[in-house]
């Protein structure tokens, strides 16, 4: 038996046989973000998902993912407008490949070069998980700094701000700020405790109208749709997400994709 035969049998499945609904703590983790207990689909990678889901029949699967979501929250929040601007056009990482590298990355790796800079990663340690020289990582931050100044200013000054008054507040959470905690920890907290925040307020959006969530995963949504119903019900998803996030980022709206649709077999 492999190890996804393995896996995908100690899944819980519920009264009508899917395997889906883990057990989920929703205040799990320090930013407020849910967290699974047991074996649940958020512990493999997505692309196994379809060997593990199967709708029922007259129904389908729909995974639907923010963009670019943990960067726009905080150019939202630090007025950075030469980001806003760009994901108005498009997507960030693509646009900003030949500006910040001229080319030498691909989108997954200044991805990774952004998000590692946004949550305080050190020069050694971008240039390991990228492979790639350190001068090379100095020279892409230089120009990605200039860029992204509002971002790294309005982070610093909020922890700045949250060891002076010993906590840190979201919409929904707050954490106390005791010497234990690093700086880091901090400063990447607004970011992931807003996005709980969006994504709580999603789901009571779907539950409004009567779309089944069967899984969160950290920015996106698992939910079920009906196959007659479906482009119907697949913009109210999206409209959904879309309220969710401008409720909680003052107007601002995130953009929703479809990252996976898993149809039925139509065996059930």
């Amino acid at each position: 038996m492999s190890q996804l035969e393995r896996f995908k049998a100690t899944l819980t499945h519920d009264n009508d046989g899917d395997r889906h609904r883990p057990v989920v703590n929703i205040f799990g983790a320090k930013t407020g973000r849910d967290t699974t207990s047991g074996n649940a689909l958020n512990l493999i990678p997505k692309h196994h998902w379809k060997g593990l889901l199967s709708p029922l029949k007259g129904y389908c699967y729909v995974l639907l993912d923010y963009e670019q979501q943990e960067p726009m929250i905080v150019a939202q929040k630090a007025n950075c407008t030469t980001l806003v601007n760009l994901y108005e056009q498009g997507d960030i990482y693509e646009l900003l490949i030949k500006t910040t590298t001229n080319d030498e990355l691909k989108r997954s790796e200044l991805k990774k070069l952004m998000l590692m800079h946004l949550y305080g990663a050190g020069i050694k340690r971008i240039a390991q998980e990228l492979s790639q020289p350190e001068s090379s990582v100095v020279k892409w931050l230089l120009v990605l700094k200039k860029i992204i100044s509002p971002i790294d200013y309005y982070l610093d000054g909020e922890a700045f701000k949250a060891k002076r008054k010993g906590e840190i507040r979201s919409l929904d959470w707050r954490m106390g700020i005791t010497q234990e905690i690093k700086t880091l920890t901090i400063r990447n907290w607004p970011i992931q405790a807003t996005g709980a925040d969006i994504m709580r307020r999603a789901c009571f959006n779907l539950d409004m109208v009567k779309l089944p969530v069967l899984l969160t995963n950290h920015d996106s949504f698992l939910v079920q749709l009906e196959k007659d119903k479906f482009d119907h019900q697949l913009r109210q998803a999206k409209q959904a997400l879309t309220d969710a996030s401008a409720k909680v980022l003052d107007g601002f709206q995130l953009k929703v994709k479809v990252e996976m649709k898993l149809p039925s077999k139509e065996k059930r």
